[in-house]
């Protein structure tokens, strides 16, 4: 424990969210859902996913995917170029096995359509 006490004042402690001006507005963001089967090639699939958003302007993506042959489930994260990906836990036993992602984009700048056309080869 630093004993900072820090949370005592927690009311006079603003956010940057609650800083900014009102130019800020969550309508500025779209996000779409990639849902697509299992992945045959882990290392082709994270190939693609960094060219992607190397290539678009991601903001975020987040989610799980299923690796053939694996038991635990491939946590997904990106924020701007930086990928990260890890196992972290087993599937459920009552868990369906879906490979999902949500992509987070600045508005109109990419269509959904985009997004799936791009992930439709079979390295994935």
């Amino acid at each position: 424990d630093l004993e900072l006490e820090s949370e005592n004042d927690l009311t006079n402690r603003k956010s940057n969210h609650e800083n900014q001006s009102d130019d800020h507005d969550h309508e500025d963001f779209e996000n779409f859902v990639l849902e697509f089967d299992l992945i045959e090639n882990q290392s082709l699939f994270e190939e693609k996913i960094q060219k992607f958003i190397n290539n678009y302007r991601i903001l975020r993506v987040k989610g799980y995917v299923e690796i053939k042959d694996k038991p635990m489930r491939l946590l997904v994260q990106a924020v701007g170029s930086r990928l990260r990906t890890q196992f972290d836990k087993m599937w459920g036993k009552d868990e369906k096995k879906l490979s999902r992602l949500v992509f987070i984009t600045q508005t109109h700048t990419l269509q959904k359509n985009e997004i799936s056309n791009f992930f439709k080869t079979k390295c994935i």
